[in-house]
């Protein structure tokens, strides 16, 4: 027995080199050293009355430990180093490194049978042993490494921890720090591939279990800086849609479902505040950590409802009245009292997470949040604060509620457009996302309504409309490709189809404007700038001005450009041409081999020279028949873009990436053909030419 834990401690010596090549020599035997030690950690398969087997396992654990923590430590310090940070630039830091590459010591555990073993002596022996403090170290910082906690959350470690934690007699135990400590690693180094792994019915089960027992046992620093630790791993799993279904089953027990339980804490404070409750005291206070743990339970429920609709969510929601609680960081008599409890900047994050969770209520609730006038609350903060991250956030929130009919009169009666032109006439104090939100919500304010098609008319917002989309944006921070496409979205809907707007649009030079556009414009506007063009030709008034256009690059005229488009959309499409006769009978305007794979972005021929209309007469009949040119009401221009854009607007390291978002809008505008728009155009203006 003592010369097992001699050899044990031995092991435990640093490595050193009697020559320089000792180190290539025995590194590459080190998974052989870690089998031998797993032996060691699995002594408690066999019965032996002359060995101490829970001493033999903790110093095997503890041996496993170290070598995985080896220089762990003087990295953290150089990665907290700031000044050194800096110099890395765009490079990774000291410590991702360590979690992509680990090194010699983590990749001969990886190569080992020590990550099975230490999952298998886990989930088959007594949690309250006196090892299993130190297996779990031994697992947490293994788990430095991502393939080692990659495996080990396949392995379901992450549900032996927890049902370690649940069982915990007391919250404050080393047990309990260290499993949390444990799951952390796992799931920040293991990255995405370890969500799924975690949606599990028992871990739901066991954090419900933990959260509970702390915040109605827990009454230390420690306990809420756990209970506010447990939020985040909740937050975790919910990443994962496949765990939401366990948070909404309800507990045997309390006759409570894990997302009820978020609710109650969620609300219960600000209902007590306005006199929901009689004689009930207040759970929380205004400190750091209560104002922390807040946020992470709306952002919660915010994942809870994004994702499920389901009449049980909408049941709840109301049962626990959280649009009312919500509503008292936004109400007037609410927010003065509020003020008062929270300091200002306190105030503005709680204000920035409730209009997060509002944005996603509405979709489900629009009846209830009318009931308690959420959408005057809503303008009503728009005008009262000018920063540009709270009325960014009121304006999502806006957009979503402006999808329903009952809400589109009563905005405008609350002076929304006015507010929303005055965003967008002072640019210099509003960000262009912001003015972007603006032109989004007037098209659909202004989508299928005729009365606020007027309204905005009158207001100026035709011409402000057309100020904005011809205007450069080299010097502005943001998105000018989504800003452009929300600007033409809302010319789609607040103009066409209404003949007195077309007809002020024309008088303006809206078809100059148009066709500059055109000319100058990026292949992800193609699509809704021909489309806003065929449409608006349609109107007999607007042919001359088609008529008298003349580029100011090219000297080229309306019916040349389209011209010079539709060769060009030819070209992408792979279509050839023998003598002016298509040459594929099969597929003359989508050849199999262009239609098989996406064709990568060539040179086009727009700057080639015009062509002869006589070139693109044998396809008319057959490109008119590629897609409809009638307006589409269900959904507009920029929800087609944005919908699959905004679902991967993080790139591969997990950071906001507009290169990323421009690549997706391009791959969406691929998928319409640009020729039968430039066809309706040009039999637009042939037609009505003659009448004209």
């Amino acid at each position: 027995m003592p010369s097992l834990l001699d050899l044990l401690d031995l092991c435990k010596q640093p490595f050193k080199k009697e020559k320089s090549s000792d180190e290539t020599t025995f590194v590459k035997k080190l998974p052989n050293l870690f089998n031998i030690i797993s032996l060691f950690i699995r002594c408690s398969d066999f019965v032996n009355p002359e060995i101490d087997n829970p001493l033999i396992i903790s110093n095997a654990c503890k041996l496993v430990a170290e070598f995985a923590a080896y220089q762990v430590d003087e990295i953290k310090k150089q990665d907290k180093d700031s000044a050194e940070a800096q110099m890395y630039g765009n490079k990774l830091s000291p410590l991702m490194l360590l979690y992509l590459n680990g090194n010699r010591n983590l990749k001969g555990i990886l190569n080992s049978e020590v990550p099975e073993t230490l999952v298998d002596v886990l989930a088959a022996n007594d949690r309250r042993s006196e090892y299993v403090i130190d297996i779990v170290e031994a697992i947490s910082n293994c788990s430095l490494y991502r393939p080692i906690a990659q495996k080990f959350a396949n392995m379901g470690v992450i549900k032996d921890l927890m049902q370690i934690l649940s069982e915990a007699e007391s919250t404050h135990s080393i047990q309990v720090l260290a499993c949390i400590e444990a799951i952390w690693n796992i799931l920040e180094v293991g990255g995405k591939e370890v969500v799924d792994a975690i949606a599990l019915e028992e871990i739901a089960i066991g954090l419900k279990k933990v959260f509970v027992k702390v915040i109605q046992s827990g009454y230390k620093m420690e306990d809420k800086w756990l209970r506010n630790e447990l939020c985040i791993l909740i937050n975790y799993t919910l990443n994962s849609p496949l765990s939401h279904k366990f948070f909404l089953n309800k507990d045997v027990d309390d006759n409570l479902s894990f997302f009820e339980v978020l609710l109650k804490y969620a609300t219960h404070d600000e209902l007590v505040l306005q006199g929901e409750f009689e004689e009930d005291k207040l759970l929380f206070t205004s400190k750091e950590e209560d104002t922390e743990f807040k946020k992470l339970l709306w952002t919660s429920i915010s994942s809870l409802i994004k994702e499920n609709t389901a009449k049980y969510i909408h049941k709840s929601l109301v049962n626990y009245k959280l649009i009312k609680a919500l509503a008292f960081y936004f109400g007037n008599d609410q927010t003065v009292f509020a003020a008062h409890r929270w300091q200002a900047p306190q105030l503005r994050e709680m204000q920035l997470n409730a209009l997060s969770v509002i944005t996603n209520i509405i979709v489900i609730m629009p009846e209830e949040f009318r009931q308690v006038e959420g959408h005057k609350i809503l303008i009503r903060f728009l005008s009262q604060y000018s920063d540009t991250e709270r009325r960014l956030a009121c304006s999502k929130a806006i957009l979503n509620a402006a999808k329903h009919e009952f809400f589109k009169k009563e905005f405008a009666e609350e002076g929304t457009m006015d507010i929303l032109i005055d965003i967008i006439q002072n640019h210099k104090d509003n960000s262009l996302e912001l003015r972007e939100y603006a032109f989004q919500i007037f098209a659909r304010l202004c989508c299928d309504y005729r009365s606020n098609q007027k309204e905005f008319r009158r207001k100026g917002g035709i011409e402000l409309a057309l100020q904005n989309l011809s205007t450069e944006y080299a010097n502005e921070k943001g998105n000018i490709f989504t800003f452009v496409l929300a600007v033409s979205d809302c010319l789609w809907n607040a103009v066409f189809g209404n003949k007195r707007s077309e007809l002020h649009f024309i008088d303006i030079g809206g078809v100059f404007t148009l066709l500059d556009m055109l000319e100058s414009c990026d292949e992800v506007h193609k699509r809704i700038l021909i489309s806003s063009l065929s449409t608006i030709l349609e109107n007999p008034k607007a042919i001359p001005m088609f008529q008298d256009w003349k580029s100011a690059k090219g000297r080229v005229n309306a019916s040349q450009l389209l011209i010079r488009l539709y060769y060009a959309e030819d070209e992408r499409y792979g279509v050839k041409y023998q003598d002016g006769i298509l040459t594929n009978l099969e597929r003359p305007l989508t050849p199999k081999e262009g239609a098989k794979k996406e064709i990568q972005k060539q040179p086009t021929a727009l700057d080639k020279g015009s062509l002869s209309i006589s070139r693109i007469s044998n396809t008319v009949q057959a490109s008119i028949g590629t897609g409809s040119l009638k307006k589409d009401t269900s959904k507009s221009f920029t929800e087609k873009f944005r919908e699959p854009i905004e679902q991967q607007r993080i790139d591969i390291n997990g950071n906001f990436s507009e290169s990323y978002i421009y690549k997706r809008m391009l791959t969406e505008a691929h998928v319409f053909d640009l020729r039968a728009g430039v066809i309706h155009c040009l039999i637009c203006r042939s037609l009505l030419y003659s009448i004209v």
